[in-house]
């Protein structure tokens, strides 16, 4: 707030310092009002040689409108090359007058080859400001107009056509650039020998089209064709078209090199700014920030040269005008000096006091505004917060009743796979004491076996709520891959049917990886345990082997069992999920394989085109 005031305290010293200025140099001009009278004579003697001038310049006048008279064409034709001289130059204001007059007079006349020139000399003004879609509705209407008359040759036809492709490529016209540049290629295909310097011009903006649209292969052939027709001899407004063209498709194509070969060449020949823009836009995308920086500059210094140039050319303008206006009225200013000076300083001190009253209104606008903005942005603050609160609250809700529905689920599938086990084991302890030593062993036997599958069925669901646990670590060592496979072979080999063969591809190629070795050999023994249980006889065979880029590692579980149907490819990974519900087993432990295989960023897939049985395919990366 200090600030503020600061500024607007310093904003009133600085008027009353202005102030007191125009008090001294109304004081000075007093003084010298005397010595610009002492000058009178001398702008007097130049006011005469400007008269002198002048009178020569209606002389000429009267001769040409003598001419315009006998031909009244003449007289177009000489302001139409004053207008072009008034282009060429930069004098864009002044051409512009000329060529909205000539465009008035030939649209009075009905001279439809004056309209067709008037309005070419619009659209080049406009073009070289920059202004291309502007520019298009010009060169437009004088094409419209030349098949309607004779007397406009087929070059200028052309010319205007390259202008109006120019145009509409920088307005982003692609339509409007297509359409004239077929009707450019249908005029030359009725000359007999068309000229290769326009075959060039359309070659080199078919380029220009074909990588705007991005059809690489199009802008291909049209270099070939454009730099087939193309001469170093050609004048710079097709040598400048053609170079371009090359820089912007080389470019397109990232051929860096070739593209800084063409651009430097257009810049020696016509060193604009669009060249310029081409020419950084290339060092950027070829990494030559430095080069990219010093094309800038380049760039910076052109615009100040081409805005020094016109500040010059305005200002001799003004002087010129200056001159005329003021020397037949110095005597009458000199005398009225002083009163102007007494208004002006009455005008600024009402002016001072505008700008006071002023900067307080602003300074309040402010102040009212900021606190508009702050009110505003605090109750958007309060909107969002909101918002985010209700769809957390949402998610939530969804989650809960998701993790809810899963429980149930759960319950319900371990309470019946609990049950089964435990009735077992309830239902033979209670018959015991009631039957012979030969079946007590036998129902001992049962007892166990559905010991061991209570068990097995609780560590499942431990693992399982282990492995999908937030806070779950994964104990990351230097593995034998041989050493673990075999520990998880050691451990199911009681579990295998005597008419199966146990085999291991692969236990002498020594392979140490980092990895967490008990999680790797426990999905092993989940899926060794998984072949046991479905395949009566044959072989149970695990192997490993890195795969063709020694990336990953391929563990692979093959057994000749049952097989599972390719309908349960998908689910068979998901929970409580069997092949055949009549075995043992309740459905975890590919599961927790599944879920092992998430923890150590590895994937773990069932080979479908393997028929004989069942082959599991784990893939682990071997960067650990």
């Amino acid at each position: 707030m200090n600030t503020k005031y600061d500024l607007v305290f310093r904003i009133m010293r600085l008027f009353y310092i202005v102030f007191i200025l125009v008090e001294m140099l109304s004081m000075e001009i007093n003084a010298k009002t005397q010595q610009n009278i002492e000058s009178i004579d001398y702008i007097l003697s130049q006011t005469k040689e400007l008269s002198e001038k002048i009178d020569r310049l209606h002389i000429l006048a009267d001769s040409v409108a003598e001419a315009e008279d006998k031909d009244p064409g003449v007289l177009f034709d000489i302001q139409n090359q004053i207008c072009h001289y008034h282009i060429v130059n930069g004098e864009y204001e002044i051409a512009m007058n000329e060529a909205v007059s000539l465009n008035m007079k030939a649209e009075i006349s009905g001279n439809k080859k004056n309209i067709v020139y008037a309005n070419v000399n619009i659209g080049l003004i406009y073009l070289f400001i920059g202004r291309y879609q502007e520019a298009i509705p010009f060169f437009e209407k004088s094409l419209s107009l030349i098949p309607e008359t004779e007397e406009v040759s087929t070059t200028f036809e052309l010319s205007a056509m390259s202008y109006l492709m120019y145009v509409s490529l920088n307005a982003g016209d692609l339509g409007k650039m297509k359409q004239t540049l077929d009707l450019y290629k249908s005029i030359l295909d009725k000359e007999a020998i068309p000229p290769k310097e326009n075959l060039c011009i359309l070659y080199a903006y078919s380029v220009n089209y074909y990588v705007a649209m991005k059809k690489f292969d199009k802008a291909k052939e049209a270099v070939t064709l454009a730099t087939h027709y193309m001469n170093a001899e050609y004048g710079p407004s097709y040598t400048s078209v053609y170079y371009l063209a090359m820089a912007r498709y080389y470019h397109s194509i990232s051929n860096n090199d070739k593209a800084l070969y063409f651009i430097n060449q257009s810049f020696k020949v016509d060193p604009c700014l669009e060249v310029l823009e081409e020419k950084m836009s290339i060092y950027e995308d070829a990494g030559k920030i430095d080069n990219a920086f010093n094309t800038s500059g380049q760039a910076l210094q052109l615009i100040t040269g081409q805005r020094t140039a016109t500040y010059s050319r305005q200002m001799d303008r003004l002087h010129i005008l200056h001159e005329l206006n003021d020397q037949a009225r110095q005597n009458e200013l000199l005398q009225d000096q002083k009163s102007e000076i007494l208004e002006k300083q009455k005008l600024l001190v009402a002016f001072l006091i505008f700008v006071c009253i002023l900067i307080v209104f602003v300074f309040g606008m402010i102040r009212y505004s900021l606190r508009i903005r702050k009110l505003k942005n605090a109750l958007e603050n309060e909107k969002n917060i909101l918002k985010r609160s209700t769809e957390e609250l949402c998610l939530a809700t969804e989650r809960a009743e998701r993790a809810n529905q899963m429980k149930t689920h759960f319950v319900a599938n371990v309470s019946h796979e609990i049950r089964t086990p435990l009735n077992a084991i309830v239902g033979f302890s209670a018959l015991l004491d009631e039957v012979s030593e030969d079946e007590q062993e036998e129902f001992i036997d049962i007892i166990n076996k559905n010991t061991e599958l209570l068990l097995k069925l609780i560590n499942d669901v431990l693992d399982l709520s282990q492995l999908e646990a937030d806070n779950f670590i994964l104990n990351i060592t230097e593995v034998d891959i041989a050493k673990c496979c075999q520990g998880a072979l050691d451990r199911i080999r009681p579990k295998v049917n005597e008419n199966v063969k146990l085999t291991f591809t692969n236990p002498d190629m020594p392979l140490i990886l980092k990895t967490d070795c008990s999680r790797v050999r426990q999905l092993l023994v989940n899926l060794l345990l998984n072949a046991a249980k479905y395949t009566e006889k044959g072989e149970i065979n695990l192997d490993y082997r890195m795969d063709a880029s020694s990336q990953y590692i391929l563990f692979t579980v093959t057994d000749t069992g049952c097989g599972i149907p390719l309908d349960k490819h998908k689910t068979i990974f998901d929970r409580f999920e069997k092949v055949d519900e009549f075995k043992q087993g309740v459905g975890l432990g590919l599961a927790i394989c599944r879920e092992i295989a998430k923890r150590l960023d590895a994937s773990i897939s069932i080979d479908s085109s393997y028929t004989s049985g069942t082959r599991f395919i784990f893939r682990l990366s071997m960067a650990g």
